[in-house]
């Protein structure tokens, strides 16, 4: 799992909580909204119908007390009571706007007017009081019973609305409660999984890093948890698995350097003992033989002491190349040479082309380069064996080769022996040095902007070849 993902994840359950609550939310709301609608209309409705109905009983009882009383005050009263009724009827049909309920208001007026009408004839003619309520009842009941449907049907309506309404409130209340344990658990999973998938790993990176820190070079932080972190984890490893092979290389360097520095130097020491031993000196023969053993030692000292200042200098960044156009052919016959001088033991070749072959390089640097790859052909190479150096035109660039006939170098060892403090396995307990010199050279040929490399097949030997560039219709100096 990435962190994104469980980011994405909690983000997304959040989300999902979220649009959930707020569609329950505008459903809740639409229908308590409807059912408040509802339920106004329907308050609204019944309040005109009661009033209808007590205007209604309140004529039926004012016009009585006016027929047995006879006051004035009373007939005023029904008059007033009898306008009423009618603005309640026409207040009804603006109200009752339903096709049903205009249908019930129409024979509703039809009934109280009758009614009315009714009454008021009987009283006008003086009938008794008895036999206009006989009369009379049949016209009431029927006005009585249209105004009571009108109001049990609006309350029917109104007892639906509040159900719904609490039904609402349940619904809410379970919504609410379920959404709350959804969003805890969610929270709980989210916890678990950033605790064990996050905070853990992250702890235990943190204290392999500390342990590494204090001292502790083999501690590896473990890869678990998202990817991100056992990125993090295996780049760290990485870093310690190469911080510790560094260490080894600087153990290895600094006891190869002792050992390297104290084979010349014992060497030398020992001449110096012959000389000053006291007595006559060796004759002049043996003396020349003696300086020339010992400037040799003194030589293999500097070239050590020189490749370890150019490893400085070049992971300093400060290599510095003193550019010359010069012929690639020179530095093979100086190279060769200077080793036919040296090395008795070997049968050293040259290949030139009959062609100049013009760059533009620091000469110092590329007879170091050349001089190295040399030394290390003989070095490698057994006594009589034949070391060719050479140069040749390959597309554009001047291509030196050094070829020996020694030990060779195994193919996955090949990518390696560029590398400072890295040497072929296959001679590494007998051949001296440090390791340094092809890293040097790979340095100082990447600067003039060539390329090295090697082929090699174990036991038959190895080519080195370098590539510089060609400089394009120019001729050396």
């Amino acid at each position: 799992m990435r962190l994104r993902t469980l980011f994405h994840m909690e983000v997304g359950i959040i989300a999902l909580l979220g649009l959930l609550t707020a569609v329950a939310l505008l459903y809740l709301s639409a229908r308590l909204a409807g059912g408040v609608v509802t339920l106004k209309e329907s308050v609204e409705k019944v309040g005109v119908a009661q009033n209808l109905q007590i205007d209604l009983l309140a004529y039926n009882y004012t016009s009585n007390l006016t027929w047995l009383s006879g006051d004035e005050g009373y007939a005023q009263a029904v008059s007033d009571i009898h306008q009423r009724l009618l603005d309640r009827l026409e207040r009804a049909g603006s109200v009752f706007t339903e096709r049903e309920e205009q249908e019930v208001i129409a024979r509703l007026e039809g009934d109280i007017q009758q009614y009315l009408a009714f009454r008021e004839a009987a009283l006008a003619e003086g009938e008794h009081l008895s036999e206009i309520m006989r009369r009379g009842v049949e016209p009431l009941n029927r006005a009585l019973a249209g105004i009571r449907g009108l109001t049990e049907g609006h309350v029917g309506r109104a007892r639906l609305a509040r159900e719904e309404a609490e039904a609402l409130q349940q619904f809410a209340s379970l919504w609410g409660t379920g959404a709350a344990i959804v969003f805890f658990l969610s929270a709980g999973v989210v916890v678990v999984l950033v605790r064990t998938q996050v905070h853990q790993p992250l702890l235990r990176i943190d204290e392999t890093m500390a342990r590494f820190h204090h001292g502790a070079g083999e501690a590896r932080a473990p890869e678990w948890g998202p990817v991100e972190l056992r990125n993090i984890a295996g780049r760290f490893n990485s870093l310690a698995d190469s911080l510790q092979q560094q260490q080894e290389n600087r153990l290895r360097f600094l006891a190869a350097v002792a050992h390297d520095l104290r084979n010349p130097l014992t060497a030398v020491k020992a001449y110096m003992q012959m000389l000053n031993m006291g007595g006559a000196l060796p004759p002049e023969a043996r003396l020349r033989q003696i300086f020339q053993l010992v400037n040799r030692q003194v030589d293999r000292i500097d070239r050590m002491i020189g490749d370890l200042l150019d490893a400085t200098r070049i992971e300093a960044g400060k290599l510095e190349l003193r550019l010359e156009v010069r012929d690639a052919r020179d530095f093979v016959s100086d190279t060769a040479e200077l080793f036919h001088a040296v090395s008795g033991q070997h049968v050293i070749e040259t290949e030139l082309p009959p062609e100049e072959l013009v760059v533009e390089c620091d000469p110092t640097r590329i007879e170091q380069v050349l001089n190295n790859l040399v030394s290390n052909a003989l070095k490698y190479s057994p006594d009589g064996g034949r070391v060719t150096i050479g140069v040749r035109r390959v597309d554009d660039s001047a291509e030196f080769f050094v070829s020996d006939e020694g030990v060779g170098i195994p193919p996955e060892e090949q990518g390696a022996i560029f590398q400072p403090f890295r040497r072929a396995g296959n001679g590494e307990a007998e051949i001296p040095g440090v390791g340094l010199g092809l890293s040097v050279a790979r340095r100082i040929v990447e600067a003039h902007g060539g390329a090295i490399g090697v082929d090699s097949t174990p036991g038959r030997g190895a080519t080195f070849r370098v590539r510089l560039p060609l400089l394009a219709g120019r001729r050396r100096k």
